[in-house]
């Protein structure tokens, strides 16, 4: 199997004090997804809210001013190339960017997993124990999705990096320290407050519109321009409800009347589309195909 992607939303520059390549410029990131056949890429060089206080002496330094000067990206036919920001939370689960300040990026990553910063993300105490660590790996990601952030813009990086223990059998033992029913919670908790569930929506209303297109490709359909039409006007309409504001796709407790409203035209799309294959593969008594409409 073939893994492929196209697109990079955690990209470091040589402006994040991580970086020590004088090369990474936004122009050779931009030459180098345009070269691997990206669609979309972000730069999220390491910031922390200069009106959030308590930054570490790392993060002191890179705030808003010092990370745009990026700014203005370069642009490409081909690859969009959006404005973001990693930042971080403190072991008062203070998160760098201020929330009225987060439309200043079109991403914005928050680790949970930095335990490489004792003092800073975990103290003393919790970073000499496996269970503490552990504790506070799972603290972390529980408190930062409490928050009311919003998380269709956020993206919560890197679960399982090697920071979260500076030795190998260490960071095992912590990962296998981490409870089933924990995980399950916590990812389950992750899935309730709408993320993803957005851009899964509206994927798979382009799915059904594909599936419409393999259909007259396959029966080599001529015209029909009424059924294209409907077609059309339905995934639109459905893409339309699913950007609606009142969705709350973020909200731990979304509206149930919008839930239904959005369906109702991918419903409509998908019984469509399953009459035009039953129909056409009995008609044509087509064996593959027979049962796709299922």
């Amino acid at each position: 199997m073939k893994f492929a992607f196209d697109h990079d939303y955690h990209i470091h520059s040589r402006i994040s004090l991580c970086s020590s390549d004088p090369a990474q410029t936004p122009e050779r990131i931009l030459s180098y997804a345009r070269e691997n056949g990206l669609h979309t890429i972000c730069l999220t060089d390491h910031f922390w809210d200069e009106t959030v206080s308590g930054a570490s002496d790392w993060y002191q330094k890179q705030n808003y001013a010092w990370i745009s000067r990026a700014k203005p990206l370069p642009q490409d036919e081909k690859t969009e190339f959006l404005f973001g920001c990693e930042t971080d939370m403190d072991k008062f689960m203070t998160v760098g960017v201020a929330r009225e300040h987060f439309d200043r990026f079109d991403f914005v990553i928050i680790p949970t997993t930095h335990l490489h910063m004792v003092g800073f993300t975990i103290s003393d105490e919790d970073a000499q124990t496996v269970e503490g660590r552990a504790k506070c790996w799972l603290s972390r990601l529980d408190g930062l999705l409490d928050k009311n952030l919003p998380f269709h813009k956020i993206g919560i990086a890197h679960l399982a990096c090697g920071l979260i223990a500076p030795k190998r059998d260490l960071y095992l033992a912590v990962m296998n320290a981490l409870p089933e029913a924990e995980l399950e919670r916590l990812f389950s908790k992750a899935a309730a407050l709408g993320v993803g569930k957005l851009i899964t929506s509206v994927t798979m209303t382009l799915f059904y519109v594909l599936l419409y297109y393999v259909w007259r490709a396959r029966y080599e359909v001529q015209g029909s321009r009424g059924t294209t039409l409907a077609v059309w006007v339905l995934a639109l309409a459905r893409i339309a409800l699913c950007l609606m504001p009142q969705n709350a796709w973020t909200s731990a407790t979304p509206p149930l009347s919008w839930g239904i409203w959005r369906n109702i035209p991918f419903a409509i799309l998908g019984a469509l589309i399953v009459v035009l294959f039953f129909r056409s593969a009995r008609e044509r008594n087509d064996a593959p195909f027979r049962h796709l409409w299922l």
